[in-house]
């Protein structure tokens, strides 16, 4: 009898601590995604400017599927652009205000075409 209340207690306290390390990364999960969340609306690194011979989608970060979006839609860091079929897309940096045009045929990040010239930033400090 002894045995099998030690071995009952033993796992008792393996699954409580299994249900702690599970509630811990469930909360740091949700305030993490909140944080990026709530800085991603305010700060767009770009907007759509034109879009001629089809549509264009966009995928948010964290989202299952694309969303078609339209011409002054604003991107976020994060953000995919797919333009369907011989679309042709042109964003521009609110940076830099550069404009580049979307290479169709695959998703590209927003970030790439915006990147900060800040952000790879290598030389001495």
């Amino acid at each position: 009898m002894r045995r099998e209340s030690f071995t009952f207690v033993v796992l008792g306290l393996a699954l409580a601590g299994l249900g702690y390390v599970i509630a811990y990364d469930l909360a740091t999960a949700q305030q993490s995604t909140s944080i990026f969340r709530s800085s991603e609306r305010s700060e767009a690194i770009a907007r759509i400017v034109d879009i001629n011979n089809g549509r264009v989608a966009r995928k948010r970060v964290n989202a299952q599927d694309y969303q078609l979006v339209d011409v002054n839609t604003d991107l976020f860091a994060g953000d995919l652009i797919l333009p369907e079929g011989n679309a042709v897309v042109l964003v521009q940096c609110n940076e830099s205000g550069t404009v580049w045009r979307v290479p169709t045929g695959s998703p590209s990040g927003v970030s790439s075409g915006c990147a900060s010239p800040d952000r790879f930033n290598f030389g001495p400090r």
